[in-house]
């Protein structure tokens, strides 16, 4: 693998089958895994590679985040270094813009999903201070001093 240059920083696949399929064919999740044990080492070896620069290659991981990149030769295409949050495999390779292009979709459905999640959280926090502030209100428990602006140097 290549140093890395000096530039700028930038759910879990399910197996079984779909709802169709099984309510079509009767097939039943424990059917693929029943599979599993009986492939042989051929099938292992001609198994497709994941789908898309977010898949890790080495674990299966949808998490894979970019960690540098750079427009590279020929026109239109980007030299990529990616990581695995989860196995920490590290890889680079150079990729077209289509690729590239699907990848920062990946990437923003995720920026989107964590943006979400935090505002959530945000809000349940506030929830609680706000629940908090209301109870010690209704027992008594602050009073006008509480609300004090204190000048420094003075008590």
């Amino acid at each position: 693998m290549l140093p890395v240059p000096n530039c700028r920083r930038a759910g879990y696949p399910e197996l079984g089958f779909s709802k169709a399929i099984r309510e079509n064919y009767g097939w039943k999740s424990r059917f693929v895994c029943s599979m599993v044990g009986e492939m042989n080492e051929a099938s292992r070896k001609t198994a497709t590679k994941p789908i898309g620069l977010h898949v890790c290659p080495a674990c299966g991981s949808q998490l894979v985040q970019p960690t540098c990149w750079e427009q590279s030769s020929p026109r239109g295409h980007w030299r990529l270094w990616r990581r695995c949050p989860e196995c920490e495999w590290n890889g680079d390779g150079v990729h077209g813009e289509r690729e590239i292009d699907a990848y920062d979709e990946e990437l923003d459905g995720g920026a989107e999903e964590l943006a979400t999640e935090l505002e959530a959280l945000e809000r349940e926090g506030m929830e609680r201070v706000a629940a908090a502030f209301a109870t010690a209100l209704a027992a008594d428990l602050i009073g006008a001093d509480d609300f004090r602006v204190r000048v420094r140097g003075q008590a």
